[in-house]
Order: C-alpha cells, then sequence, then structure tokens
C-alpha cells in the first residue's frame, strides 16, 4: 500500500510541474494505476500480546532407568526409632517371619540367622523386642554368635556367689545345775596307826593287859589328805543360734531404661 502512495504521489508531482510550467497545456486525463512494487521491507514487531491459557498436561512419560546406589543405610542396618509406624524401606525388628523374595536384599544380608521361618519361602527378623542389644565377641562364650542372646529381669543369689562374711555370737553365759560335794567316811590316826578318834571311839581306849587307860593328851596325828567323793557336774544344755534374716528372693537385675522400636533396613 505504501508503494502505491508513492509512485501516485510521483505522478500528481509530475503533473503539478507540467501543468505549471509556463505554455504549458492542461493537464491531461490521469493513466491507469500501474501494478503494485515489491513489498517493502517488514516493519518493528509490535507488543507482545497476553499469555493464553495453559493447555492439558499431557500423559507421564516412560520411567527412567535406575540410578546409581547412593550412601544410604546397608540392607540389615538396625536403628531405634521413637516413632509407631514403620517408614518407607524399614521393617520394625520384632520377629516376624518375611517373604524371602519380597525381601531378597535383606534376606541376601542376614539369611536365616534369627529364624528360618516356613524353612523354603519365609525367613525371620531379628527379634529386638524387650532385648538390649550387645556387640559380638568370638572371645566370650556369652557373644561369640550372632543372634544369641541371655540374660534375666530379675536374679536369685547362691551360696557361691555371697560375698565372704561372718556372723558374731553374741556375749553369753552357761550355768551349771546344783549340785554338792560329800567326804567319804574315814578315820584320823596316830603315827602308830592307831585310831585316836573315830565316829565311834570313846576318849578311853584299852590296852592290852592294863584293862584301859586315860589319854591324858591328845597324840599327834598323822598327816592325811581327805579324799573328796568325785562327782561330775552337768551344765545345763543350751545350743546357741544366730539369728537369720532375708527371705531369699530374686531381686531386680534391670538397668535405667526407656522402651523404643528398632527398625532394620530392608
Amino acid at each position: 500500500m505504501t508503494t502505491v502512495r508513492r509512485q501516485l504521489t510521483i505522478v500528481e508531482r509530475l503533473r503539478n510541474l507540467e501543468r505549471d510550467r509556463p505554455g504549458g497545456g492542461s493537464p491531461g486525463s490521469s493513466g491507469t494505476t500501474g501494478s503494485a512494487g515489491p513489498a517493502g521491507p517488514a516493519g518493528p514487531a509490535g507488543p507482545a500480546g497476553p499469555a493464553g491459557p495453559a493447555g492439558a498436561t499431557g500423559p507421564a512419560g516412560p520411567q527412567g532407568p535406575a540410578g546409581t546406589t547412593g550412601g544410604g543405610a546397608p540392607s540389615g542396618s538396625l536403628v531405634m526409632f521413637a516413632g509407631s509406624a514403620e517408614p518407607a524401606g524399614w521393617l520394625f525388628a520384632d520377629g516376624r517371619a518375611m517373604s524371602r523374595t519380597t525381601y531378597s536384599d535383606l534376606f541376601a544380608a542376614i539369611g536365616t540367622t534369627y529364624g528360618t521361618g516356613d524353612g523354603s519361602t519365609t525367613f525371620n527378623l531379628p527379634n529386638l523386642t524387650g532385648k538390649v542389644p550387645v556387640g559380638y565377641d568370638s572371645t566370650q562364650t556369652e557373644f561369640n554368635a550372632m543372634g544369641k542372646t541371655g540374660g534375666a529381669k530379675t536374679v536369685a543369689l547362691a551360696t557361691t556367689e555371697m560375698p565372704s562374711h561372718s556372723h558374731t555370737l553374741g556375749s553369753h553365759t552357761h550355768t551349771a545345775d546344783p549340785h554338792t560335794h560329800t567326804q567319804a567316811s574315814h578315820d584320823h590316826l596316830n603315827n602308830t596307826g592307831n585310831a585316836i578318834i573315830t565316829s565311834t571311839a570313846p576318849l578311853v581306849q584299852p590296852s592290852a593287859g592294863s584293862g584301859g587307860r586315860m589319854v591324858s593328851s591328845m597324840e599327834v596325828l598323822a598327816a592325811e589328805t581327805p579324799t573328796i567323793n568325785s562327782t561330775t557336774s552337768t551344765m545345763q544344755a543350751a545350743t546357741p543360734s544366730i539369728a537369720s534374716t532375708g527371705s531369699g528372693g530374686a531381686h531386680n537385675n534391670l538397668q535405667p531404661y526407656i522402651a523404643l522400636r528398632y527398625l532394620v533396613k530392608t
């Protein structure tokens, strides 16, 4: 359109020049419009219009190949967990029987160490319910096999487990039964062996051919050690006893604790 206008402008100018030239005749009639010239160069682009509404979401594409394994916990790892629901990729370590095919990575890691399941298609998880784990140690009988268990909540001490100690018997006395000591019947004799005094002897002792004589003085008695009838005294029988205490029951063997769940990585 612009080119046509330009051409018309040139024709009109020529006509005006012809008209204004001295001695010029009157302008002739306009010729027919020539054919359109070639299109001029494109003008600058106008401002962008507003964005149209978003189209519908297309179907999801196919799943891409699996990425390389990251640095997460390996199958068979155990962690403590304060929640009540199993997170993805983890199972409660409660001894359940699980599928050997569904959880093939976990089965490859622990096998039937914690139970054979049904013996063919399942295996058992470690069971840490009500238990605490302890490190494996091949040099200690109690800890020399994976999955080995032991320990007790209560313990009653045996005599061999008690510390060495003694019992002291309190101060006491022993009392003899009432008793007497008796002296046997006996005589006191002089140096010649004659009885001077007996229980029945008179002070006048007849002598041979004399018809008797008065003892004017007491003759010296021979030294003599009297014998007391021997007596065995009996002490009152007494069996001392030491008071006992305690009931022999079991004592609590639990350390301070808090209950949490254990998880095993699948």
